[in-house]
């Protein structure tokens, strides 16, 4: 109540113990501050304004960490992914996975941050993005992943068991969110144009296996022994594997 205070106090054989506990304190603290037991609290409070220092520092570190990282997955979305996965080791705060959430919150794609070992073992995990596709992948991630959680409003977080079946869980998530979409490098891509040296495959003529060697793309010969390649003929009913070995043996076949 106002206009009282405590009083402590100690008396007897207390008064030493209480005397020599507080003497030792003092001394152990000296000696971790490296100064004499006079100057103990100057030392103290310029640790106190250092650790504030920082703190602060790291804050503004790690905003810049999530706007370059942020940044890179905003490319893989305008190149057409719509599923994304960022993993940060253990002792990732919650704060920075909050603000990359935050900063990728327009970009309508669906986001999975995992937090702990990948290897192994326990962690964190968030689902973030447009309500209907965390809504639809929440439940078979976090039974991938062996975890419970919970959230709204386009938001999923909890704790799991088993990191390491993080590619089941980015699995279960493309079969939920994305079932009619198609996957290439664990990440959702739309239709890709042409890119200069590479050669692309398109559906439309030819099987690899029927193919001779005048209608194999042609490989020329650019200064300083680089190689370029001309854009192939289309490809009628080129699966994954066939479409593979193509690339693989392509080079092979033509050389100037």
């Amino acid at each position: 109540a106002k206009g009282r205070c405590k009083v402590y106090y100690v008396a007897g054989g207390r008064v030493l113990d209480a005397f020599g506990a507080a003497f030792s304190r003092q001394a152990r603290l000296a000696a971790r501050f490296s100064v004499a037991p006079e100057t103990l609290l100057e030392a103290v409070e310029r640790y106190v304004e250092k650790t504030k220092e920082a703190e602060t520092r790291a804050k503004e570190l790690n905003a810049e960490v999530v706007e370059l990282l942020a940044a890179s997955l905003r490319v893989r979305v305008e190149n057409g992914e719509r599923l994304l996965h960022v993993h940060r080791p253990p002792g990732t705060d919650a704060d920075f996975v909050k603000a990359l959430c935050l900063a990728l919150e327009e970009s309508n794609a669906l986001l999975l941050i995992t937090v702990g070992d990948a290897s192994r073992g326990p962690g964190t995990f968030t689902l973030s993005g447009p309500t209907p596709l965390v809504e639809a992948a929440a439940a078979p991630v976090a039974a991938a992943l062996s975890g419970r959680g919970g959230g709204k409003n386009g938001r999923f977080q909890g704790k799991c068991d088993r990191l390491g079946e993080l590619p089941a869980a980015l699995m279960a998530a493309q079969t939920a969110a994305f079932p009619d979409i198609a996957t290439q490098s664990g990440g959702f891509l739309k239709p890709q144009q042409p890119v200069e040296g590479r050669i692309e495959i398109t559906p439309t003529q030819t099987h690899p296996s029927k193919q001779t060697p005048s209608s194999m793309p042609k490989l020329k010969r650019a200064a300083g022994g680089a190689t370029a390649t001309t854009r192939t003929p289309a490809i009628e009913g080129v699966d994954k594997l066939h479409a593979s070995a193509y690339l693989h043996l392509a080079p092979n076949l033509h050389s100037d």
